[in-house]
């Protein structure tokens, strides 16, 4: 049976913060399991995380991207409220 492991410990065996952890959680780059109210993952799937391919990496980076500002962005209102074309 694999060994399960808590936000907690996960985060202090990735030496990453449990925030950190949290979110890997949330977008689904690392599994977790609910048992009962707590989330869980396993040693096999925070190696898997770590050693997945470089790609994979590269895929899953934030870019951010900034507006000058000459540029214009249209606004259609829909039930008062803006939504950016």
């Amino acid at each position: 049976m694999k060994k399960m492991l808590s936000l907690e410990q996960a985060a202090e065996y990735m030496g990453v913060h449990k925030d950190t952890v949290r979110k890997l959680f949330k977008s689904g780059e690392l599994k977790a399991y609910k048992v009962a109210k707590l989330w869980r993952t396993t040693e096999d799937d925070i190696l898997m995380y770590i050693n997945r391919p470089q790609e994979e990496k590269e895929a899953t980076k934030r870019t951010r991207t900034r507006r000058t500002s000459q540029e214009s962005v249209p606004i259609k209102y829909v039930n008062g409220r803006p939504h950016y074309v």
